[in-house]
């Protein structure tokens, strides 16, 4: 019995090793990395994206900083948002929100459409990157236009 269970032990320490050594293998291949490699259906390019799942028609709708405008994409589904519908809503005109336009956040608040967003003067100077809000008041945010309605704001201006 002794002698059986030793074997058994050997056996479960062979498989042990062997797992080990292949999930070794497995790990440290350039195979792993290259299979691995993350891949972003919402966006292969831009940063800070935005989605938001329409509460009654169940499209996506989303966003990214683009550094230059205002964007926004639509689609039935989530992987597609990237190849989805899409529609300028908005670009600089010397306004206080001129260059650097980063981070939009697209949401819908009582029937209308709000877009936040990060933007600079004109200059470019980063100090000056305050927070700036688009309105359309289309139940639609492909109909109609928005509205550039400034800056919220309060005593610090940051």
């Amino acid at each position: 019995m002794k002698k059986h269970t030793i074997v058994f032990l050997l056996f479960l320490l062979q498989d042990f090793v062997a797992l080990v050594h292949n999930t070794y293998l497995l790990y440290s291949s350039s195979e792993y990395d290259t299979v691995n490699t993350f891949y972003s259906f919402l966006s292969q390019d831009g940063a800070d994206p935005w989605v938001f799942k329409h509460p009654t028609n169940d499209w996506y709708y989303s966003t990214k900083s683009s550094q230059i405008n205002v964007v926004i994409w639509r689609s039935p589904y989530l992987g597609t948002l990237d190849i989805g519908e899409s529609k300028i809503i908005w670009t600089p005109n010397n306004t206080t929100a001129c260059r650097n336009v980063w981070a939009p956040e697209l949401h819908l608040i009582q029937k209308k459409w709000y877009v936040y967003f990060a933007a600079t003067t004109c200059n470019g100077d980063n100090i000056n990157h305050r927070i700036f809000v688009l309105e359309n008041e289309n139940e639609d945010p492909f109909q109609g236009e928005f509205q550039f309605r400034g800056q919220p704001t309060d005593e610090t201006n940051k």
